[in-house]
């Protein structure tokens, strides 16, 4: 698995998944560890993520770029809906 910054507060993490559904193992493991994070009482914040996932497809080709497009949307369709439930981004 490689994580990699693209600029101010937005990551990629690229892992390898035989299956689509194999990806959640990965989610929840990131999401656990924010979790663990955030319960440390020597932290003045907390984290908070909005995901968004794509899966490369060899029938269906497209470029890193289109990837990374797909997931930004997606991720940034899971910060409005966060949004419009009350749910706090810090």
């Amino acid at each position: 698995m490689q994580i990699s910054r693209i600029g101010g507060d937005e990551f990629v993490i690229l892992g390898v998944v035989e299956k689509e559904e194999d990806k959640d193992e990965i989610l929840n493991r990131l999401r656990h560890k924010v979790e663990i994070s955030n319960q440390r009482k020597d932290k003045a914040y907390k984290l908070s993520l909005s995901i968004g996932t794509v899966f490369y497809n060899p029938e269906s080709p497209c470029s890193i770029e289109e990837l990374l497009q797909m997931a930004d949307k997606m991720m940034y369709e899971e910060k409005k809906r966060k949004k419009e439930a009350g749910i706090n981004n810090y």
